[in-house]
């Protein structure tokens, strides 16, 4: 055995012996060192160890702490995501496990594909495997608080949970959501603030935060005396599976050329890959992006910003996201005697590119 493990030991059995109890104060290091006849440099060694793995903490200018025993030592954190390997998704992850592996932490990558049943499952495996703590992007629809129960029960079993970009709002749970109401508010303010009144929406009516920015969208438009038609406000069911965006706006556009209608000047897509399916449907319809269609779109994806879109989006912070949800997690696992529950919501920040077309009257000089 090293001597910085044995200072690691000495520390770790005191704990467990109840010599040392959660909030102590830890010996000075030169008390350590004399204590244990070891030099600094393997009590540091230790210390840093073992606050990488959530026994210690040290506070600079006061000195170090113990903190409540671990429920386990696998050193794995849990994130079940909606999809691990398409559009904003990864981003999360790096985040998470950017924060982790800084801590001594391994990122444990699950996938639910937005359905309530398999994410019980993975939920429930990675509850068997005991890891330390648990980040969950739930699959709720805004309905159907699915799992819920499951979560109560890891959480009273010792393992912390977190949620991330979506929340159940009738259960306290400790997540980071963005403010997607507000994001939908401030799309359409844009909208209209460049002179578009026939506005239409497209949106994910089975996934939450979808529902929130389409329900700001229209919040917005009825507080400035605007309603959206109902044959343009466009919701499909399965994250995913884009053939049924693009078969929801061929009915819509076919609709109004039948009722000899207008068709909207503008579109609020919630989120960027709506807003690719919705271009090429209006161009088949004989209408040109920009000049046509006006577009604003959510979460400033790296499809947003492809040669010929520039689209207009809100931004989604997904790494940012991924770090505040695991620091929060950390700081759960370290201080399981103040475990409570927190809620950190994200203001939405508009990306203006050019996919939006000015109406307003030209004032003349």
């Amino acid at each position: 055995m090293t001597k910085y493990e044995c200072v690691e030991n000495w520390i770790v059995q005191g704990m467990e012996s109840g010599r040392l109890q959660p909030g102590d104060l830890l010996p000075s290091e030169a008390d350590l060192c004399q204590i244990l006849s070891v030099g600094r440099n393997s009590v540091r060694t230790a210390l840093n160890n073992l606050s990488h793995r959530g026994i210690v903490e040290t506070k600079k200018g006061i000195g170090t702490f113990c903190l409540s025993p671990r429920q386990s030592a696998t050193m794995d954190i849990g994130f079940v995501t909606l999809y691990s390997q398409q559009y904003i998704f990864p981003e999360i992850a790096q985040g998470c496990n950017q924060v982790l592996a800084h801590n001594g932490y391994h990122l444990v990558l699950a996938e639910s594909r937005r359905d309530p049943a398999i994410e019980r499952d993975v939920l429930e495996r990675l509850w068997k495997r005991r890891v330390d703590g648990i980040i969950l992007q739930p699959s709720y629809d805004g309905k159907n608080p699915a799992n819920v129960g499951l979560l109560q029960e890891i959480e009273r079993s010792g393992i912390p949970v977190v949620l991330i970009d979506n929340y159940y709002p009738e259960a306290r749970f400790s997540a980071v959501v963005m403010n997607d109401r507000e994001g939908g508010r401030l799309a359409a303010s844009h909208l209209w603030e460049h002179g578009h009144r026939r506005i239409g929406i497209i949106y994910h009516r089975t996934y939450y935060p979808k529902i929130l920015r389409m329900q700001g969208v229209v919040e917005y438009l009825r507080e400035v005396g605007h309603e959206v038609r109902e044959n343009w406000l466009i919701g499909f069911d399965h994250m995913g599976k884009l053939e049924e965006v693009r078969s929801r706006l061929t009915e819509s556009y076919a609709r109004e050329a039948k009722n000899g209608g207008q068709f909207p000047t503008a579109f609020v897509c919630t989120n960027d890959q709506e807003a690719i399916e919705l271009i090429r449907v209006a161009r088949e319809q004989g209408h040109a992006f920009y000049q046509d269609l006006s577009i604003v779109s959510f979460d400033n994806s790296s499809l947003a910003d492809l040669p010929g879109l520039a689209l207009t989006s809100i931004n989604h912070p997904s790494k940012h996201m991924g770090e505040i949800a695991t620091e929060i997690l950390l700081e759960k696992m370290r201080h399981r005697e103040l475990r409570g529950n927190t809620f950190t919501m994200i203001e939405p920040e508009l990306i203006v590119r050019s996919s939006v077309v000015d109406l307003r009257p030209k004032v003349s000089s």
